[in-house]
């Protein structure tokens, strides 16, 4: 009779050996999701900003030297595609990646005396309406 007691012991210890398996390898997996997660938001961010890093750096060449300056901004390298959209006003320049609600921005700029061609339009815009995508050509030009 105490053989079937340890027989009864033991199967009741494996199972409870076994939930307490399959609950720790459910929150190792959440935890992993969420570290990957964060990580593919980083990036995001980061490529975001250098986006909006190269475009001020070519609005303001055309700006402060009077240039001509053909532009093709950076595309987000990403395993799903994410498009993003630079927006220019007066005042501003912001990267907006509407598929995954990011966005970044310089704010308080003087951008006045800036037009954008914008090539796959095939017009001029003044600055303060202008939107194009990443990865489009525009031409910049300094007045």
């Amino acid at each position: 009779m105490a053989k079937s007691k340890q027989k009864g012991q033991m199967s009741f210890d494996l199972l409870f050996t076994l939930i307490a398996a399959i609950a720790f390898l459910t929150l190792l997996s959440s935890f992993a999701n969420s570290f990957l997660t964060q990580g593919t938001d980083i990036t995001l961010n980061t490529e975001l900003k250098t986006i909006l890093l190269e475009t001020h750096s070519a609005i303001g060449n055309a700006k402060a030297f009077g240039l001509i300056h053909e532009f093709t901004s950076e595309t987000i390298n990403s395993e799903k595609p994410v498009e993003c959209t630079i927006k220019v006003t007066t005042t501003g320049i912001s990267v907006e990646s509407k598929t995954q609600g990011k966005s970044v921005s310089y704010n308080s700029l003087d951008l006045t005396g800036i037009k954008i061609e914008n090539e796959s339009d095939g017009g001029i815009f003044p600055i303060g309406t202008n939107e194009f995508r990443c990865g489009e050509k525009v031409t910049i030009k300094g007045l």
